[in-house]
């Protein structure tokens, strides 16, 4: 027995194996009453039940969820309750999404994005004071404060220039109803961040519809198989439709970054090396390229330069012994995929850096990470030889032994 919410219909009901032969089952809405006619029904025996019914359309309120089953006697003329279990939770009531995805626009780690979300549902979500969506964020990634202000669009434009992986242009994306308001939350229990819209009308079923809210890329691309996305339709805190595992997108890093030594001795104090880098994103004028270097060694600014890639006015600053900070000239922007070369002077260690990587960041004038590329592979220390050749019988056409 449960709740009035919902009444069965369909095929009549049906037991397993284990039930008597005989019985007489009565329905009425949502009451089932099964008898039985001759056989006892034995203790300590599982019992398999099977009804047809038809389901609400939302999962009723935790408190009415409940089913009750009661077990009665009547061999001593009168019904006798003989064992009960009155508070079993039902389960829960999910419509479902026809499609659900996510785009970002910008793909570089610690950088302000705005993210596309698409998705259309397979039932209504009915115009409701109560009505919500929410979207799961995995773990990294920030909403900015509602959802970014002036940024949040209701509404998705799949031809936005820049964009590395939209949404088809083909399809006719509608807009999440006028006067929809986006919030930024956090749970604490899933230690997740996960936007709140209240839905201001109507999302009718087998529609597309998109939108955009802006976040901030963490500094790594989450595991594959944390690297998802969970939307949610909701009406008086109850869901609705659900939607796991909703594959997202990868964060890019700097496309190419080569670190070339040109002396490894140990302790060398002016050491010219070579990086070379190349950027898929618009770099603009006047940005920054912070290198980090391992451990040990000692960055100086001195005698710095640059090949064709980069204007001749580029400017090196040390920020400390393993920070170097470039600033490309204001009126030196870059396009995607062009590839430039640093030449920078530095002292070694005496000894290879037990973390021997290199850290690599591109930022804009306005303190924004463009790109990045973290753990570069770099070259090791070696120690000087102390070679002399000396000639025992160095007279021409003569053997000489050295």
């Amino acid at each position: 027995m449960r709740g009035a919410n919902a009444a069965f219909s369909g095929p009549a009901v049906s037991t397993g194996v284990t039930f008597p032969r005989q019985l007489e089952i009565r329905q009425s809405q949502n009451v089932i009453e099964l008898e039985a006619i001759e056989e006892t029904i034995v203790a300590g025996t599982a019992l398999t039940l099977t009804l047809g019914m038809s389901n609400p359309q939302i999962t009723p309120p935790r408190q009415d969820n409940i089913w009750t089953f009661e077990a009665f006697s009547a061999q001593s003329g009168t019904k006798t309750l003989l064992n009960c279990a009155l508070n079993i939770t039902g389960f829960k009531i999910f419509g479902e999404f026809s499609g659900a995805y996510v785009t970002g626009t910008v793909l570089s780690p610690n950088a302000q994005n705005m993210v596309g979300v698409w998705f259309s549902l397979k039932s209504i979500l009915a115009a409701s004071a109560s009505s919500q969506m929410k979207i799961w964020m995995p773990k990294g990634w920030v909403p900015l404060f509602e959802c970014g202000g002036r940024l949040f669009s209701s509404s998705y434009n799949p031809n936005k220039e820049g964009v590395k992986n939209p949404f088809p242009s083909n399809i006719n994306y509608f807009p999440l109803p006028s006067g929809t308001e986006c919030y930024d939350k956090y749970d604490e229990a899933s230690e997740q961040y996960y936007i709140l819209l209240r839905i201001d009308g109507l999302l009718d079923y087998g529609l597309d519809f998109a939108f955009e809210f802006a976040v901030t890329n963490p500094r790594y691309t989450p595991l594959a198989s944390d690297n998802v996305w969970r939307f949610e339709t909701l009406q008086n805190n109850v869901i609705l439709h659900l939607r796991n595992e909703i594959e997202g997108f990868e964060l890019e890093q700097i496309k190419d970054v080569r670190v070339t030594p040109s002396d490894t001795t140990t302790l060398l104090p002016l050491h010219r090396v070579e990086f070379y880098m190349m950027s898929d994103k618009y770099i603009t004028g006047g940005s920054k390229i912070e290198i980090t270097a391992p451990s040990g060694y000692i960055f100086t600014c001195a005698f710095f330069e640059t090949d064709a890639g980069l204007a001749i006015t580029t400017f090196c600053y040390k920020v400390s012994d393993t920070v170097a900070e470039l600033t490309m000239d204001t009126a030196d922007p870059k396009t995607p995929n062009s590839p430039f070369r640093l030449f920078v002077f530095l002292s070694n260690p005496e000894f290879t850096p037990q973390k021997n990587l290199w850290n690599f960041r591109i930022i804009s004038p306005l303190g924004k990470t463009t790109d990045m590329r973290d753990f570069v592979g770099s070259y090791d220390i070696t120690g000087k030889i102390q070679v002399e050749i000396r000639p025992t019988f160095p007279f021409l056409g003569q053997l000489n032994p050295l």
